[in-house]
């Protein structure tokens, strides 16, 4: 690499339009789609496939309605939805060094909605801008993109060690071909030697607990700081894993006044509203964590009660159904409660079955969990390092 960022004098004065020039997207509603490879872009990123497309890529997109100022980034044909603008013109300029240049800009404070965020691309076409040869552009999209692959891969092959474990559980507990299944008999539905019920027979034996989150009074929203001990809320619980946007936390004096709500490998954390069918497994590195106010959590008394084994019993399709029938109701939010949990139906295996299971989905998870954290420290590299290019801070 011999171009050199640090010199301005290659970079010429200019307005956002002279990088990238934007139009609105075009409408389309989901019965108007019919199934395809091209994706449909929005707001808040891919929604949908249609099997026609508006633009020819390579193009970036940014929110213009509901998730304002998103930045996304299209290698091929794709559908703009109308709630976005998308690049009609890159002038000439590297697309990928425009998808990562407009992900320094705050376009928030453009905002010109009332009740919902709306961007005007009027208000931002004028913006200045320094704007650096195309040798540079691609020198600097380059360092960034090869920290996005590096994530794409990590996620990739996340996605397939879930898979193998769903795999697993499927054909040993749903298709019931477990190891010696051959010479089993099936008894009231299950192997012989299992035990079918619910959650609530394990509350009853002592060998699970349920804990509601701190009550609103006892955990108030000025008690959130930025540092401290982190806070899992309804906002951060995926299906299985933790989404830690805008994780929040409090002080240690409030997390030892509130440490029954404190968590421990293996507790099971559910939110109490909205997206019911969703839960945590807490993994190592998560505990000592505290469950927030709008969270229930479920923990393993018992060696009987296998966590691993309930994460991907709860990660089945027929789970979340279950889960959005029970909490559903049509004049408010969905809703669940220690009464909901208490209903879930489960099965208990043998000791032998489950220990099995439980070595191979512990070993998929926690190279899950050491990816994960890979891919937040390539994260937090590639973002310092974004906005030090962008300026011209770094030598490339």
């Amino acid at each position: 690499m011999t171009a050199t960022v640090k010199n301005f004098s290659d970079w010429k004065d200019g307005s956002l339009k002279d990088l990238v020039f934007f139009q609105r997207g075009f409408d389309i509603t989901k019965d108007q789609q019919s199934e395809g490879v091209y994706p449909v872009i929005s707001s808040s990123g891919v929604t949908s496939y249609h099997d026609e497309f508006k633009v020819q890529g390579p193009g970036v997109i940014i929110g213009r309605k509901g998730t304002l100022g998103s930045v996304h980034f299209c290698e091929g044909e794709f559908w703009p939805h109308d709630t976005t603008l998308w690049s009609k013109s890159l002038q000439g300029n590297d697309p990928r060094f425009v998808y990562y240049f407009l992900k320094t800009l705050n376009f928030q404070r453009f905002d010109v909605g009332n009740s919902n965020p709306t961007l005007n691309r009027n208000h931002i076409h004028d913006l200045p801008v320094r704007i650096p040869p195309v040798t540079i552009q691609q020198i600097i999209a380059s360092i960034l993109s090869a920290y996005d692959d590096l994530i794409e891969n990590n996620r990739r092959r996340m996605a397939l060690l879930e898979e193998s474990a769903r795999l697993l559980y499927r054909e040993w507990f749903v298709r019931l071909r477990f190891p010696g299944h051959e010479h089993t008999r099936i008894v009231n539905g299950v192997p012989e030697g299992w035990k079918k019920g619910h959650i609530g027979d394990f509350v009853d034996n002592g060998m699970v607990d349920i804990q509601t989150g701190p009550f609103g009074t006892q955990l108030k929203a000025s008690d959130y700081t930025e540092e401290g001990t982190p806070v899992i809320n309804v906002r951060n619980i995926g299906y299985g894993d933790l989404r830690p946007d805008k994780l929040e936390y409090v002080p240690e004096d409030i997390a030892n006044r509130l440490s029954v709500h404190l968590l421990r490998e293996g507790d099971i954390v559910f939110g109490r509203k909205g997206a019911v069918d969703r839960h945590i497994l807490v993994s190592s590195s998560q505990n000592g964590w505290m469950q927030g106010s709008d969270c229930i959590r479920l923990r393993s008394l018992s060696e009987e009660v296998c966590p691993v084994l309930l994460t991907f019993a709860f990660r089945e399709p027929s789970h979340h159904e279950w889960m959005l029938t029970q909490c559903g109701n049509k004049a408010t939010m969905a809703s669940l409660n220690q009464g909901v949990i208490s209903r879930i139906p489960t099965i208990v295996p043998s000791q032998i079955i489950q220990d099995e299971f439980r070595s191979f989905a512990t070993d998929c998870l926690d190279q899950m969990t050491n990816l994960s954290s890979q891919n937040q420290k390539l994260r937090t590299a590639r973002d310092l390092l974004l906005p030090k290019l962008m300026s011209g801070e770094i030598e490339v």
